[in-house]
């Protein structure tokens, strides 16, 4: 039954809506609650109460862990510790060599520095 402004006997009107525009579940007719979160927990936004969302990522795009959807934290490394172009913070690859060829002592692969010696300091034939 109806009331004269057009509530039944719970406050709700024929749309199912109380005064204060939500439903029976305190929603809105957009579906959301009363702290703008729909029925998921998730705001506008996409994001839940904790600031990701549905994915587990934030709005910088980082996961509870701080790791984004590349497997990279803030500063740009993986878990173990490369950045995407496979140098660690020091500018080291997996096999210990910089970008440029050389080891963390100057050295290449075969055991040249840049000025032709090698690592007992003796000249390249070259």
């Amino acid at each position: 039954m109806k009331n004269e402004s057009g509530f039944d006997e719970f406050g709700f009107d024929s749309n199912g809506y109380n005064e204060d525009g939500f439903d029976r579940f305190g929603f809105d007719n957009d579906g959301f609650d009363n702290d703008g979160f729909d029925q998921l927990g998730f705001n506008a936004n996409n994001l839940n109460k904790e600031g990701f969302d549905r994915l587990g990522f934030n709005e910088k795009g980082f996961n509870k862990d701080g790791i984004d959807q590349s497997g990279f934290d803030e500063y740009g490394y993986n878990e173990s510790g490369f950045d995407g172009y496979g140098y660690n913070e020091d500018g080291f690859d997996k096999d210990g060599f910089d970008e440029f060829g050389y080891d963390k002592d100057g050295f290449d692969q075969f055991g040249w520095n840049e000025n032709g010696f090698n690592r007992d300091g003796q000249a390249s034939a070259i």
